[in-house]
């Protein structure tokens, strides 16, 4: 099955983010591929937000 969408964010370790229905799938550098459900890329979702919060205010609370 071919993913929906595919996200490739470069780095020291290239981390690859392929979207199925209902699933998404992480990859990180050579690494296996690793089936996430909804619940948590949802869960996933909201602790990036609570960083991207730590990186703009500097605030230990904000994680």
């Amino acid at each position: 099955m071919e993913p929906l969408r595919t996200w490739t964010i470069p780095g020291d370790e290239t981390i690859t983010l392929s979207v199925y229905r209902p699933a998404v799938t992480i990859r990180c550098g050579d690494g296996p591929e690793v089936t996430i459900s909804p619940d948590q890329v949802t869960t996933l979702s909201d602790r990036f937000v609570d960083v991207d919060n730590f990186f703009a205010s500097g605030e230990p609370g904000d994680l």
